[in-house]
């Protein structure tokens, strides 16, 4: 770990906002931080019994939105979006909602040429046994116009990865109840005139200590994306 240290302090630079967990890290100067909080909804004023206490601790989280811009070769400036959804089943039209405030605030302030959003969205591209999108999902693409990594033009016949519950991950073989989802994405968004951004790769991968330990319940996700000069 200490080379790690040592590499991270030399090359990286961390915000230092109070964002709820979120951390940006890039080689290039983080410029223009904003932070936007997420709605959290008022679900919480039904809740009555001691099983419903899982749910309302939801709503002691502050969860947000991150973002950065990075000004890279040839004067071309991207923002980067950094963001975590609310978990469970029963957030689904809340997290609708959070998509939609990612559209209020990642264009508010300041001029870019491309988005690159990284998130733990929570939830699955279409909702179970159907071909329907989820409502966050389908607000990120119908709505915000961002391009998935794992499913650029959204073709509803497009295998996702897993980034959730992957049988090799060793905080699931422990509990061993949930089933294998696909709940992490990289998406972009090229600004009106720009000439359009691809995914090179998209990798998932359950990342590990020397010792098989999983570093996440959630596997890491990386993409190579070229974007046009």
């Amino acid at each position: 770990m200490q080379s790690f240290k040592i590499d991270f302090d030399e090359f990286f630079q961390m915000s230092v906002s109070n964002c709820s967990g979120l951390i940006t890290l890039s080689k290039f100067k983080l410029r223009k931080e904003q932070t936007a909080s997420l709605p959290k909804g008022e679900d919480y004023k039904t809740y009555k019994g001691i099983e419903d206490l899982t749910l309302y601790a939801e709503f002691a989280i502050n969860r947000k939105i991150l973002m950065h811009d990075i000004l890279v070769a040839k004067g071309l400036k991207i923002r980067l979006i950094n963001t975590h959804f609310n978990p469970y089943e029963e957030f689904g039209q809340l997290r609708g909602k959070q998509a939609r405030e990612v559209k209020r605030n990642f264009d508010k302030k300041g001029d870019f040429d491309v988005a690159i959003l990284a998130l733990d969205m929570n939830d699955c591209p279409m909702i179970y046994g159907t071909k329907k999108w989820t409502p966050a999902y389908k607000v990120l693409n119908e709505e915000v116009g961002f391009n998935d990594g794992y499913n650029f033009w959204f073709d509803k016949e497009v295998t996702y990865p897993i980034t959730y519950s992957d049988p090799t991950n060793s905080w699931i073989a422990e509990s061993g109840n949930e089933e294998p989802q696909t709940l992490d994405y990289i998406m972009i968004r090229d600004q009106s005139g720009m000439k359009m951004s691809e995914f090179v790769e998209i990798k998932v991968e359950d990342l590990k200590t020397e010792d098989g330990i999983s570093f996440s319940d959630h596997n890491s996700v990386t993409a190579t994306i070229k974007i046009p000069l």
